[in-house]
Order: C-alpha cells, then sequence, then structure tokens
C-alpha cells in the first residue's frame, strides 16, 4: 500500500483543511473552509459551488489549484500533481438521490460498502448499520419498491458500513417529505456525534441549517464569504 504524503499542520487545526478552486466549464469556485468532527454545513443558493466543493474533497473532480488535507495527509495538492483517489479517502457519501444499484437487495447494498472479512461478517456489519438507521425490516426488499425515505435510511447505512472518516451529503433531504425529513436529521445528527466522524452537509435549506449545524460555511457564487460556529 503506497503511503500518501503528509503535511505539516499544527496538531491543533481543523482536522479537515480545504483551500481549493474547482472549475468547471463556464464556472469557478474558490472555496476556504476547515472542519471538525460533527457537522459543517455548507449554506448558500443553488449554484454557487458547493457540491462542486464536495466533489472535490471526495476525490471525483480534481481542483485546479490549491490542497486538500485531513487528518495531516494531502488528498489534493494541484502544484504538486497530487491527487488521491477516492477509495482511498475513508468516505462515505449520501447523494440527493440514493444512487442505490437496483439489482441489489438493500442489505447486499450496504454489505458492499464494508472493506474487511468474508462474505459472511460483511452481511453481518450490513445488518448491523440498516438496524442503526432503524431499516432492518427492509434487508430482503426490493430495493426498486423503497420509498424515499427508506432509500435515503440505505444509503446513510451503506454510507457509514465503510467506517469513514469523513461523511459527504449533498442535498440528502431535499426530495423526501416533511415527516422524513425531519427523522433523517435526527439521525444524522445523532450518527454523526455517536461515531465521531467529520460530516459536511451541502444544502440550501434553512431548516437544514437549524437542526443540523455545529458549524456553517456561508456559499455565494464562486467563493466562501463566512464561517461560523
Amino acid at each position: 500500500m503506497s503511503m500518501l504524503p503528509r503535511t505539516s499542520i499544527d496538531a491543533h487545526a481543523a482536522p479537515l483543511i480545504v483551500d481549493v478552486g474547482v472549475s468547471v466549464p463556464g464556472f469557478r469556485v474558490d472555496a476556504s473552509l476547515h472542519a471538525h468532527d460533527g457537522i459543517t454545513v455548507l449554506a448558500g443558493p443553488s449554484g454557487s459551488g458547493k457540491s462542486l466543493t464536495l466533489q472535490a474533497v471526495s476525490g471525483t473532480l480534481r481542483p485546479s489549484s490549491g490542497r486538500i488535507t485531513c487528518d495531516g495527509i494531502v488528498f489534493a495538492d494541484a502544484a504538486r500533481s497530487v491527487h488521491v483517489r477516492s477509495q482511498d479517502r475513508r468516505l462515505g457519501v449520501v447523494y440527493q438521490h440514493a444512487a442505490l444499484l437496483e439489482h441489489r437487495s438493500p442489505l447486499d447494498n450496504v454489505a458492499l460498502a464494508v472493506h474487511d472479512g468474508d462474505r459472511s461478517s460483511r452481511r453481518q456489519m450490513a445488518q448491523h448499520w440498516l438496524a442503526r438507521v432503524g431499516a432492518s425490516p427492509l434487508a430482503e426488499a426490493r430495493t426498486r419498491s423503497l420509498s424515499g425515505g427508506e432509500r435515503q435510511r440505505v444509503a446513510l447505512a451503506r454510507a457509514l458500513a465503510g467506517s469513514p472518516r469523513i461523511l459527504l451529503l449533498d442535498e440528502p433531504f431535499s426530495s423526501l417529505d416533511a415527516v422524513s425529513r425531519d427523522e433523517m436529521r435526527r439521525l444524522v445528527k445523532s450518527l454523526v456525534a455517536e461515531q465521531q466522524i467529520i460530516a459536511l452537509v451541502v444544502t440550501h435549506d434553512q431548516a437544514d441549517v437549524d437542526a443540523l449545524a455545529d458549524r456553517v460555511v456561508q456559499f455565494e457564487p464562486g467563493r466562501t464569504v463566512a464561517a461560523a460556529e
């Protein structure tokens, strides 16, 4: 296994440090944020660059400038052409639409995210995480038959089953009804605190900010403008 390059970051600095420019055709965002264990909400209007910033952290977009570090490990450094693969960043991701494999059961979807052990132990771990998100009865259901809220519970179980250091959630509640949104907010809040991980949540919904945020990074189109605890 190759060693990831380390930085000389001060030991008291934030675990996750993002200071990057990310460019796509016709748009660029310059994002600067620090995140600790708990939930950091990236808030602001649609089209301001929040999701692009999340994609840079996830490794699915390569920054055009700047760097990203986590726990002193360099994830990306444009000047040095460093770009660590997504699968090597210890990430869990929950998208707006759950992105489950429709031909696999919910249990199989979650088990695929477990990295260690044989098939039996991976399925046991998947069962554990389905139980933690209140989705045990869905284990062998037809994935295509799940409701929006059920799908997001399975997606959250899948994201956590791989023991991530960072949990990324991109508009995870926007397609849910009001009751499901409230349930999922409480669930995410409690599990992030329990697991002592870093969570970045992209939203433009003030209710998400109010319910979830330990700290907020505010975006305007193309840049971060403020951060607050």
